[in-house]
């Protein structure tokens, strides 16, 4: 038995060989390449698409490229790339098939938010755009979002990516009256010491001494909420199970 070529790229170069430009014109020129698998769809498990196997392109040449692409047409998510990708022609089928450098569809689209924000910042810093106070977000908890999405991971992790985002703030913790600080922001720990109580009871925490060695179990739990939290309302209230809430 004649073994089939072990990768689809190399099968592409034979179908190319052979001039094949289509699928209808694949199965009856195939069989003159007896390693050519006749579905080579079905033969290969990262097969990338018909149109990209036979080279209908140009296809853009990186995934880089590929993400710059799906950025200008908003795509956010993998079903979306499925519907969306044939509005460029320069984009394939499956780039996660297509790229060996291609980890996840998680990773791909971070790429693909992170170089539409470089991209929008480096058109308006072009063009001399300049926000206003204003234009910022106007909530601590609405630039925490936008923060944690653009991978922020520090205060000064945000100086280096402060340009990402034009709604970024210079300095957020002067801008917001009310920010609690990095940790809070960028959802290390739990914004509220209410958020953090019912996490707590739940976890059978029943005094300051057993939160002290427990509060671990839980890694949005700080160490020491009475620091954290300004409103601290004392440990008894706090590890009291069913105490109402506070209004905010």
């Amino acid at each position: 038995m004649i073994e089939k070529y072990k990768t689809w790229p190399d099968a592409r170069s034979a179908a190319k060989a052979l001039g094949i430009t289509s699928i209808t014109d694949y199965w009856p020129k195939c069989h003159a390449d007896p390693r050519l698998p006749v579905h080579p769809q079905s033969t290969y498990e990262n097969f990338p698409g018909w149109d990209y196997f036979l080279g209908k392109g140009p296809f853009y040449s990186s995934l880089k490229a590929v993400a710059i692409a799906a950025g200008k047409l908003k795509i956010t998510s993998e079903p979306m790339y499925r519907k969306r990708f044939r509005l460029d022609k320069m984009l394939m089928e499956y780039p996660d098939k297509a790229f060996p450098d291609f980890t996840n569809w998680k990773d791909f689209l971070q790429e693909v938010h992170r170089l539409n924000l470089l991209e929008t910042a480096e058109k308006q810093r072009r063009g001399g755009q300049r926000l206003m106070k204003g234009d910022f977000y106007k909530t601590w908890q609405e630039f925490g979002q936008a923060a944690q999405k653009a991978g922020v991971q520090s205060g000064m992790d945000y100086r280096k990516k402060m340009k990402l985002d034009s709604r970024f703030p210079p300095n957020p913790r002067r801008y917001y009256a009310d920010c609690p600080g990095w940790n809070i922001i960028l959802g290390f720990f739990y914004a509220t010491w209410q958020e953090a109580r019912v996490a707590a009871v739940a976890i059978g925490l029943a005094s300051e001494t057993q939160y002290q060695s427990g509060h671990k179990v839980d890694p949005k739990l700080h160490s020491d909420p009475s620091v954290l939290y300004a409103d601290f309302p004392g440990w008894g209230k706090f590890l009291q199970k069913d105490a109402p809430e506070e209004a905010e």
